[in-house]
């Protein structure tokens, strides 16, 4: 394969100076996005770091259903799903696990505390979606734990919505004599109501599938409130949400025809208030519920089941104000987590965060300082300083940064005990120092390159690992254990055409992500080693005539062991006076892959969605 990955960035390096001959040669300036998953109002070319940003316009044209299927298509993440329409999908980046990727809600860490698994299960769907922001850097230094490879921002859209989009998927062609063909049908309704009182936005929608394999069915409903309410010199936003989610977990946690049942409330409220220097007061609760039934046996539940209850409070606020000429913000922070489980027993855990970060501009450079404590009931202090520099300028900028970072162990991985997988309550906390570089070219008007790379070197790294017999049989169980160091490197190369007049949108990226330790060939992990090391990713958009387009994409994984696999799919979309049509054609060459081990997805399978605004 390294001789395709060379052929490739060649092909890279011709396509672009060809495209930017034929373009003009004056400079439009992109539209300011202001990222909010910075406790400073930033925008995202000021942010220090490299932030992608998929606005709720993109999100129309993916043809998706849910947010795991999103980041799925993005370029800059990697998903490991068990099946489709956001089956249990770990999302993960940068050679991180999902366990190291920080999800946040409107600024709010959102993340599943027994096993990371269930971090997207959220009563979120695309349509309430305004833009997901994904920070590509670590960012411990401003939102605590967990956020090594990054942090994914969801944040909700609270003007009024009216319409209702009905869609319905059928397919996979059987891949062998076990595999069966599937339906499935998606339903999805927004309305809202707007006065002088503010604007109320209800979402609900529906997925049932009869499953595309023996025992891969899927029932799942949610319901989705948003209220944004003016008091006075500012505005409180709440939202209130629940889903409830019932599916076949064949081949999930080994040969067995298992079922999972689960159940996702979240619940927050923001308050912002612009201050007398014209920077915000934000004052933010969040509350996650969420409950999850697994048996393995389907047949006889008696035989093996567990039970969990987790639960994540949040209480956050901050100030920002002017300080030397440059921009300050200071807050606090206090986290709880709890488990009530039948396997893992009732454990909490209980976290004070403060945090500060200043940002100084000097023409074309932005220095962002950043520090944060946090003490927990656990694991004590952790002290997590960093450092952003940016250098913006009309044709390029470069960005660069140093982070510290840590995470505390998972539930799962502390207390867990089954005869197949053994946790461990002695488990050492990960800590890092990540680092990154990049840089941003406008070759032309509409051609932009991007080069950008990291480093995390890493401590006391945590994962599940097992021996193997001489003859490649797994011998259990699997055991959570810190691996001791390691470093974790790697890079990408973007390259994007946007002519905004025709509505033409080409990119294509490469990723390549390595670790510096390898296990005993005895030895196997889990989820440390399971990321891709080569990822390509291609994209268009493409209008073809009338109000007709197109929607390519194309992705590539190349993994350390044998798992390598290319799946493209197709959108073509038609505009109505009411909405839009859409026809969606997924795995166009039937391609049979596993992005988790032993759990083959769907081959090639169609979807018909219509939109309709009320």
């Amino acid at each position: 394969m390294k001789s395709s990955h060379d052929k490739l960035l060649w092909l890279l390096a011709l396509c672009i100076p060809s495209i930017a001959i034929a373009q003009d040669q004056n400079l439009y300036k992109m539209p300011t996005v202001y990222v909010s998953s910075s406790r400073l109002p930033e925008t995202s070319n000021l942010s220090g770091s490299q932030v992608t940003i998929i606005d709720s316009n993109e999100i129309a044209q993916m043809g998706v259903s849910t947010i795991a299927e999103i980041l799925n298509l993005n370029a800059s993440t990697h998903s490991r799903a068990r099946g489709p329409l956001g089956v249990q999908t770990d999302v993960e980046m940068n050679g991180a696990t999902f366990s190291q990727i920080l999800i946040l809600v409107d600024g709010l860490r959102i993340n599943d505390p027994q096993t990371g698994h269930h971090n997207l299960n959220l009563p979120i769907r695309p349509q309430d979606l305004e833009r997901i922001e994904i920070n590509h850097s670590a960012g411990s230094g401003v939102h605590g734990p967990d956020a090594f490879g990054g942090i994914i921002n969801l944040v909700t859209r609270h003007d009024v919505q009216k319409k209702i989009s009905v869609s319905n998927h059928w397919g996979p062609t059987p891949q062998d004599n076990s595999d069966v063909s599937g339906v499935a049908t998606s339903t999805r309704l927004s309305h809202g109501w707007q006065g002088n009182w503010g604007n109320f936005n209800l979402s609900a929608g529906r997925e049932r599938s009869d499953g595309y394999r023996d025992t891969t069915e899927l029932n799942s409903d949610h319901l989705n409130a948003r209220f944004r309410l003016p008091i006075g010199s500012g505005h409180l936003k709440l939202n209130a949400g629940i889903e409830k989610k019932a599916f076949g977990a064949n081949d999930f946690y080994g040969n067995y025809p298992s079922k999972e049942w689960t159940t996702a409330g979240l619940y927050s409220a923001r308050f912002e208030r612009k201050g007398n220097v014209g920077k915000p007061l934000i004052s933010s609760f969040m509350y996650r519920r969420h409950k999850d039934r697994f048996v393995l046996w389907r047949h006889n539940p008696s035989a093996y089941e567990n039970s969990h209850l987790s639960e994540v409070v949040t209480l956050s606020t901050h100030v920002g104000s002017k300080l030397a000429g440059g921009d300050i913000v200071v807050g606090g922070e206090i986290n709880g987590e709890r488990v009530d489980s039948s396997n893992l027993g009732k454990h909490q855990q209980k976290r004070l965060g403060f945090f500060g970060e200043w940002a100084m501009p000097i023409k074309s450079l932005q220095f962002n300082i950043r520090s944060r404590m946090d003490i927990s009931s656990v694991y004590g202090s952790e002290w997590a300083p960093g450092f952003q520099l940016n250098s913006n300028h009309d044709r390029w900028n470069i960005f660069a940064g140093v982070q510290r970072t840590f995470r505390a162990p998972s539930f799962n991985e502390l207390y867990y005990q089954s005869p197949s997988n053994q946790g461990d309550p002695n488990l050492a906390a990960e800590r890092a120092w990540a680092y990154n570089f990049g840089s941003l070219f406008k070759l032309s008007p509409r051609v932009r390159l991007k080069v950008s790379s990291y480093l995390r070197a890493e401590q006391n790294v945590i994962d599940w690992t097992k021996s193997v017999t001489d003859n490649g049989e797994n011998m259990p169980p699997w055991n959570a254990q810190n691996l001791g160091k390691m470093q974790s490197r790697g890079g990408s190369l973007e390259t994007t055409y946007e002519n905004r007049q025709s509505e033409v949108k080409i990119s294509i990226t490469y990723s390549l992500h390595d670790k510096s330790r390898k296990l005993p060939n005895n030895i196997v992990s889990k989820y440390v080693f399971a990321q891709p090391r080569h990822q390509i990713d291609y994209r268009i958009l493409l209008p073809l005539f009338g109000r007709l387009k197109a929607v390519g994409h194309y992705q590539y994984r190349e993994h350390s062991t044998e798992n390598h696999y290319g799946v493209g799919s197709f959108i073509l979309t038609r505009k109505i006076d009411a909405g839009h049509l859409q026809l969606k054609i997924n795995n166009l060459g039937n391609t049979q892959y596993e992005y988790v081990t032993g759990v083959p997805m769907p081959g090639r399978w169609f979807a018909i969605e219509t939109t309709l605004n009320l």
